[in-house]
């Protein structure tokens, strides 16, 4: 449960590139496959790389150039935005959302917000460490989706207790990106609900 850096030794089950929000490919003839890695691990074109230990998968975010896409290496190369790409596969959806996530996280979080010194991969943790001060820095909570519960033509709201009008919502949650996304909607469901 961890970032490391990003190794091509490491058995890790895929790779996803990244170019902003679009999942990078390569075009073969009708058909589209990853690109070669070692190619793009042997040229500047990388702003970030690191695996995600808790789904076995890494992240190579290009930087935000787009002449990168006039040389030999990224020939052939064509970008399919991440929302498109959710009709692709839904597991590697998932986790093509989640090591997007992480990498704007590190994106927006390189520098200790206490004294300034570049953070660092956790070797234990999915989270950047301080070397300085030894403070640990982890991934923010984001939103997720709505997710309603129906039952034949019925839906599951809830009354906020809170208020004291009659006002009944779907519930809704908060999505922290070092849970995997598929186990937070039956966690959230059946804490608040206490439902089986």
């Amino acid at each position: 449960m961890s970032f490391l850096p990003f190794s091509i030794d490491y058995n890790i089950n895929d790779t996803f590139i990244f170019f902003g929000n679009n999942l990078i490919f390569k075009r073969n003839n009708e058909h589209i496959s990853k690109p070669i890695i070692k190619e793009l691990l042997d040229s500047s074109f990388i702003f970030d790389s690191f695996i995600d230990t808790n789904i076995n998968s890494a992240g190579i975010i290009l930087k935000h150039d787009d002449s990168i896409f006039q040389t030999d290496i990224l020939s052939n190369i064509i970008q399919i935005p991440l929302r498109q790409y959710f009709y692709e596969s839904s597991q590697d959806c998932i986790n093509a959302s989640r090591i997007l996530a992480l990498a704007n996280w590190r994106n927006n979080k390189r520098f200790c917000s206490y004294c300034g010194s570049k953070l660092l991969n956790n070797p234990k943790l999915t989270a950047l460490s301080c070397p300085t001060c030894n403070d640990t820095f982890f991934p923010r909570i984001e939103p997720c989706i709505i997710i309603l519960i129906s039952k034949g033509n019925e839906i599951l709201l809830a009354k906020h207790r809170a208020r004291n009008q009659d006002i009944y919502t779907c519930l809704a949650g908060l999505w922290n990106v070092v849970k995997i996304l598929k186990n937070v909607q039956k966690e959230k469901y059946v804490k608040k609900l206490a439902l089986k």
